[in-house]
């Protein structure tokens, strides 16, 4: 199995990796072996991660800081310019990096079921599941289940849902969806000031960019509540929490 690298900062423990990656203590410190068969974890130094589905999106999404192929003004694939790309980024990210297939959209409406007939019989543009979907926790959505913010592990998606009534109609987004990074810093070369750590945090594709987000910065500067999280595909399940006090390792670019 493949291994990503990340390093150990001062608080990180067995258990804290544990909690911020989904994998189980036992198979971390069986990767982690020293050429006298000994588990170690030092401050600094690099801890050997396996690379289940939720790494492979995670780091997947973390290269795209920064970038602009799926900001609003550009066309990418079936979407056009203008159009918001949030679920095109994610769906991307789970499809062709961490291999599960991203759910379709629901067709709801008046005019969903005809379309989803005639999309069957004649072709033609694949309907992604928007971010308002993704957000509904109520919502049965294939190759995704919904999991609590305490089980939440990197890889994993977040979605808010925007309320019809309040939302920007002009924008007409549904809401918005991202890749959950948990507590890990990231370190890339010219994004690191915009990185900070501890509360937890998204990479998503905003109006112009790539963009890491806090929550505080989602909830207090955009608004947002009530986040969904979804696990795409088998990911292993976390271990129970361990308190607030760590951060989780830090994932640095090779």
């Amino acid at each position: 199995m493949e291994m990503e690298e990340f390093i150990v900062e001062k608080t990180d423990s067995w258990a804290s990796i544990s909690k911020e990656t989904g994998i189980e203590i036992k198979e971390l410190m069986e990767n982690n072996k020293d050429s006298k068969g000994k588990s170690v974890l030092a401050e600094g130094k690099s801890v050997n991660i396996p690379e289940k589905t939720n790494i492979k999106i995670f780091k997947a999404a973390a290269a795209k800081l920064g970038d602009t192929d799926y900001s609003k003004a550009v066309e990418n694939g079936d979407f056009a310019a203008g159009k918001n790309k949030c679920n095109l980024f994610v769906a991307d990210m789970v499809e062709k990096k961490g291999k599960v297939p991203f759910p379709e959209h629901q067709n709801t409406g008046l005019l969903g079921p005809f379309r989803a007939i005639k999309r069957a019989i004649m072709g033609g543009k694949r309907s992604i599941a928007t971010a308002g979907e993704l957000g509904n926790s109520d919502a049965r959505l294939k190759n995704t289940r919904v999991v609590s913010k305490d089980k939440a592990v990197i890889g994993d998606i977040v979605s808010y849902r925007n309320d019809f009534l309040t939302r920007n109609i002009a924008d007409s987004a549904t809401g918005h969806t991202m890749i959950y990074t948990g507590k890990v810093k990231i370190l890339k070369k010219g994004i690191d000031d915009g990185i900070p750590k501890g509360g937890g945090g998204t990479i998503g594709a905003s109006t112009d960019q790539i963009r890491y987000r806090t929550f505080d910065y989602l909830e207090n500067e955009e608004k947002r509540k009530d986040p969904v999280f979804r696990r795409a595909g088998g990911t292993p399940r976390p271990r129970p929490g361990i308190g607030a006090d760590h951060y989780g390792p830090a994932y640095a670019f090779p």
